[in-house]
């Protein structure tokens, strides 16, 4: 039976067989070696699962460092075709208006506009989370308001009594 291996640097040696326990021996004796025998195998075994487990991490990091690469180039790409758009954009523009330097100042226009846009709403946004108290806040005020007790109750006197 042919067993295929993921890791092959994961291998357990071949060891050599154990000396055989002589018939003479004591039980004791023979359970002890027994024993140091399966203690070494069982160590054996931990040591190959924590290689193990190693290398599938190993195998995990460097399969996310090569979607990372993957995912930085075709944004490279990405933000090379927008500006070749843009600027075949601003000569669109500026070839219909007669000029060039026009359509690049409608594209300069419309993207500061929308980066505008974009910071306005962000700026926004983050003053609504800023004015809103946390949920976890609310609670804690409204427990400390239930333990505040008005003057002259029975709580209050019974600890001035030293009840």
């Amino acid at each position: 039976m042919e067993q295929t291996n993921e890791h092959p640097e994961v291998v357990a040696e071949a060891r050599s067989p154990e000396e055989p326990i002589p018939k003479g021996a004591k039980k004791v004796e023979r359970i002890a070696q027994q024993s140091k025998g399966l203690f070494d195998d069982v160590k054996e075994w931990i040591d190959l699962k924590i290689k193990l487990a190693e290398l599938e991490i190993k195998e995990k990091i460097k399969a996310r460092q090569d979607d990372v690469i993957m995912f930085a180039a075709i944004g490279f790409i990405g933000v090379l075709a927008l500006v070749f758009l843009l600027v075949t954009l601003a000569l669109g523009l500026g070839a219909w208006l007669g000029h060039p330097a026009w359509g690049f100042l409608i594209v300069t226009g419309i993207l500061l506009s929308t980066g505008g846009i974009l910071y306005g709403a962000h700026s926004s946004r983050g003053k609504k989370k800023a004015g809103k108290p946390d949920p976890e806040q609310k609670k804690l005020a409204a427990s400390s308001d239930q333990k505040k007790l008005p003057p002259g109750s029975s709580e209050e006197a019974s600890e001035q009594t030293g009840n």
